[in-house]
């Protein structure tokens, strides 16, 4: 189905997940977008969502059932106009997979952050990244 109509397809997704349109979308990067949006990538996002809901859960699972969790301080970052920020707590979420501070916010977008609140994540990148 998808490629049937890639580039459609394409612009529903990106202008979709809470965006509103395009528009958070540079011209050079919504191009850049469009040229890699090949069929191989498409059969490789396909395999990416397919095994989010099988194999990466029975990891999950693995992982949790041997006590392991990420040893690191972690940032969670999402949009507060996304389906994470409407059905989640992802600070208590990913806190309960790691050993570290778990800290983060929602930014006032959809699901690209990078490309709709790009100061917003480099503020939040830099003030976790600044040593202590």
């Amino acid at each position: 189905m998808i490629g049937g109509s890639p580039i459609t397809y394409l612009h529903s997704k990106l202008g979709g997940w809470g965006t509103g349109g395009l528009a958070h979308l540079e011209k050079e990067a919504l191009t850049a977008y469009e040229a890699a949006f090949t069929p191989t990538v498409i059969t490789q996002i396909c395999d990416d969502y397919r095994a989010s809901a099988g194999i990466d859960l029975e990891h999950d699972r693995a992982s949790r059932e041997q006590g392991l969790k990420i040893q690191c301080d972690t940032l969670v970052l999402w949009g507060s106009h996304g389906v994470v920020h409407r059905f989640f707590e992802p600070l208590k979420l990913w806190q309960a997979q790691c050993t570290g501070v778990v800290d983060g916010q929602a930014l006032p977008c959809g699901h690209f952050l990078p490309e709709e609140q790009p100061d917003a994540c480099i503020s939040a990148l830099r003030a976790f990244l600044r040593p202590a």
